[in-house]
């Protein structure tokens, strides 16, 4: 593979090595001219779709309204008159019980209380900045799957991992018009091939108290563009989760197979039990995420795509 990183000439670059195969086949292999043509075409297409995507005007997720995210990624909030069977959030925070040597969750849990807390003395009275957040939350989100990934028996290998400020951009249609829509998310939890949209199954968005608000639309444009890509591939489960935090409110999102979302809060110091639950809430969502479907989905090649998306190579464009 190429040496140069940037994703605009290792593209160029798969592309050639394509060309050359294909060049390769229609001479050396038995696979019709017809079938080689067809494979030329497919190819020429990509490419064309590709620049032409490059060329659209950019817009950022965060410069969405809630309004807007709704409507884009047809996603719905769920309330007592659109309800129906299974549509209830249904996020159960895991029971340290489960685990045969509950005392390694305790022993851990004392461990991550006391590291929060020593960040605390170490940056008292200092203003909550995003910086300062995100200090925060890499704490706790990093100790958390660290000590779910060590144990074994919570999350087995190392199947799912935390991503930071990951590349997102899709195809969307704004007033008619074509447009790129791209952001990058504080965190996304993926598994099995980072750049695919759809594993990544958990999204989180490190916000200032002052800030929280925007959390939510942010938050949820980027669980509804895996929602809508999960469902586009034929993923049989299509929730997504995702978190909008100061490091001391916690908003939980849930997008359901039914593309309607809802929220739930908990507070970090309130109590021990309610701090308790915010890990085992983690717990319980970094389980789940690697076995809510196959790494892999065969596409139907013929399907019209909605949303052209990807995660995880920049795309030069302005704006994101």
């Amino acid at each position: 593979m190429a040496r140069n990183k940037n994703p605009t000439t290792q593209r160029n670059y798969v592309v050639r090595l394509i060309k050359i195969g294909l060049k390769w086949l229609s001479h050396t292999s038995n696979v019709s001219q017809a079938e080689i043509q067809e494979m030329k075409q497919t190819l020429e297409q990509i490419e064309a779709e590709a620049t032409g995507d490059r060329n659209l005007l950019a817009v950022a997720m965060g410069d969405l309204t809630l309004e807007d995210v709704e409507n884009i990624f047809g996603l719905k909030k769920l309330t007592p008159k659109n309800e129906q069977k299974g549509d209830k959030w249904n996020l159960v925070p895991f029971n340290p019980k489960d685990v045969p040597d509950s005392e390694d969750f305790e022993a851990f849990y004392d461990l991550l209380c006391q590291a929060l807390q020593n960040l605390d003395f170490a940056n008292h009275d200092s203003t909550r900045s995003e910086a300062l957040v995100h200090t925060r939350l890499d704490m706790l989100l990093g100790l958390v799957l660290g000590w779910a990934k060590e144990d074994r028996r919570i999350i087995f290998g190392n199947s799912v991992s935390w991503g930071y400020e990951t590349p997102f951009h899709v195809v969307i249609k704004m007033n008619a018009k074509k447009k790129m829509l791209c952001g990058r998310p504080d965190y996304a939890l993926w598994y099995g091939a980072q750049a695919n949209v759809e594993t990544n199954l958990v999204i989180v968005e490190a916000k200032t108290s002052d800030e929280i608000g925007k959390g939510e639309r942010q938050v949820l444009a980027y669980m509804g563009l895996v929602h809508a890509g999960r469902k586009e591939r034929g993923r049989e489960d299509t929730t997504v989760y995702g978190i909008a935090t100061d490091c001391i409110k916690l908003f939980f999102y849930q997008v359901n197979d039914s593309s309607k979302w809802c929220s739930t809060i908990l507070i970090w110091g309130q109590t021990e039990k309610e701090d308790e639950t915010i890990v085992a809430m983690l717990l319980r969502i970094m389980k789940l995420a690697p076995n809510q479907s196959p790494t892999h989905t065969r596409e139907n090649t013929s399907q019209s795509h909605q949303f052209s998306s990807s995660a995880g190579e920049d795309i030069p464009m302005q704006g994101c």
